[in-house]
């Protein structure tokens, strides 16, 4: 028997692992990569998405966000990132990245203001806390 028979796609076996081997290097580029293809650290800490302060780019650590589509977040909230687009920058290198999240009950749009070399997007999947500028500011102060 020929080697090519043997690794022949057609075999159930074969076809198994080249779609674990494309599955795995799916995964991998989403964990480590942001949606730019921009490395990102997945060792990250836990990032807080803080809704409302917008007069600067966000900062390690602290996102800063505008509120396009649902109802405002005053308490700290958990929530799931669902998507990242729009990630293009504008003439002063800032992104607007658009994102969808999931509060559990309901889900909320924001504007994500960064800059690409020194704050990765939000990555689908990651999980933040999600406040409101205010209710944050508050907890600065106290």
């Amino acid at each position: 028997m020929k080697w090519s028979q043997k690794l022949s796609l057609t075999r159930p076996g074969t076809l198994l692992v080249a779609l674990v081997l494309v599955l795995a290097a799916g995964w991998a580029h989403r964990a480590f990569f942001s949606s730019d293809g921009v490395f990102s650290d997945s060792t990250d800490s836990h990032r807080t998405v803080v809704i409302g302060l917008t007069e600067r780019p966000s900062e390690p650590g602290e996102l800063h966000g505008t509120l396009i589509k649902g109802e405002p977040v005053n308490e700290a909230r958990e929530a799931e990132v669902l998507s990242d687009r729009d990630c293009a920058p504008d003439a002063d290198g800032v992104s607007h990245c658009l994102n969808e999240l999931d509060l559990g009950a309901r889900q909320i749009t924001v504007r994500h203001h960064h800059r690409m070399g020194e704050v990765p997007c939000l990555r689908p999947g990651e999980i933040v806390t999600v406040v409101g500028a205010e209710t944050f500011e508050d907890r600065g102060s106290a």
